[in-house]
């Protein structure tokens, strides 16, 4: 965290669960395909109450990825709303 802000990075909205590490993700780009390796880390841990909604409906962009693996944020996103 401390690295990133150092750069510039807006870190004000990152949130760290105790006793948890970060999850990583390797793609490796072979000939027309990728292969894709996750260690998940905190993936699986993510909930809707991490989540600062306001912020995100505030991005031009908001990407989620992983649905199969972010077994705890699944059974609140029905009821999503980014309008």
């Amino acid at each position: 965290m401390e690295r990133l802000s150092e750069s510039g990075v807006d870190v004000a909205g990152v949130k760290c669960l105790a006793n948890k590490t970060t999850g990583v993700t390797v793609i490796l780009p072979v000939a027309k395909q990728r292969q894709i390796l996750s260690y998940l880390g905190t993936t699986v841990d993510l909930q809707s109450a991490h989540l600062d909604l306001d912020y995100l409906r505030s991005a031009a962009h908001f990407h989620l990825s992983s649905f199969f693996l972010l077994r705890g944020l699944r059974p609140s996103l029905p009821g999503f709303s980014f309008k």
